[in-house]
């Protein structure tokens, strides 16, 4: 695999995705056909890892954690497709369970198979409820969830940045960002971002003390383009 950082083309925000095109049934069996080509590629054990990682949390197991999961009258279709899904990885030699790094998505893989009707209850609290229950614990956002989930992982926000107004240092304005994060997570940038070009970036100076970012408000200048501030 390569070492570098790849990208791709169709992904800005003024454009529209082409899997919109694609039906769920459609969809789900191309996904089972790359896996299966993917499983086939003869490169090192942890590159295969992150690969198989990436593909269950981001095409099967995030597709349930949407409304169309829980309006479907054929559960199961989504159920069956899960399972060819861990057989596949099952008989290459690989546990599913241990390849799965988001929390949120570990909670779905041990209620799917544990309670499917609390896994549908948790997908619905996670999809229409849990941005109304976050509080701030140490420093970083974390969700309440009704007492019936406390045997499931607690879900933590990794990193919001948020912007808290202009203050002065030694006679220089800076821009402060409050930065409500989990303990490992380290800053290693902070750069202007273009609107609706996602392409065009700058780097900027910036200071970290005690959970904040400052930045000298005369930097923050990218020619004449209205931009956001990427963390």
């Amino acid at each position: 695999m390569s070492p570098y950082a790849s990208y791709h083309v169709n992904r800005y925000s003024d454009n529209v995705s082409l899997v919109k095109s694609t039906d769920v049934i459609e969809k789900s069996e191309i996904n089972l056909n790359v896996l299966q080509l993917i499983l086939q590629l003869d490169i090192p054990t942890s590159a295969m890892m992150r690969l198989i990682s990436r593909i269950i949390e981001m095409d099967y197991i995030s597709f349930l954690i949407t409304k169309t999961f829980l309006k479907s009258e054929n559960k199961d279709f989504f159920y069956n497709q899960f399972n060819k899904v861990e057989s596949m990885i099952n008989e290459v030699g690989y546990d599913l369970s241990s390849l799965l790094i988001t929390d949120k998505y570990k909670n779905i893989y041990q209620l799917f198979h544990s309670d499917k009707e609390m896994m549908r209850k948790y997908i619905h609290f996670l999809i229409y409820d849990s941005h109304k229950h976050k509080f701030i614990k140490e420093h970083v956002i974390t969700f309440k969830f009704p007492d019936k989930f406390n045997y499931l992982i607690t879900l933590q926000s990794k990193c919001i940045p948020v912007y808290n107004g202009t203050t002065m240092i030694d006679g220089t304005l800076y821009e402060m960002i409050q930065l409500f994060k989990q303990p490992h997570i380290e800053i290693n940038a902070v750069k202007l971002a273009k609107l609706h070009d996602a392409s065009m970036l700058k780097d900027i100076n910036y200071l970290t003390k005690d959970n904040f970012i400052y930045i000298k408000t005369e930097d923050l200048k990218f020619e004449k383009n209205d931009y956001n501030i990427a963390v």
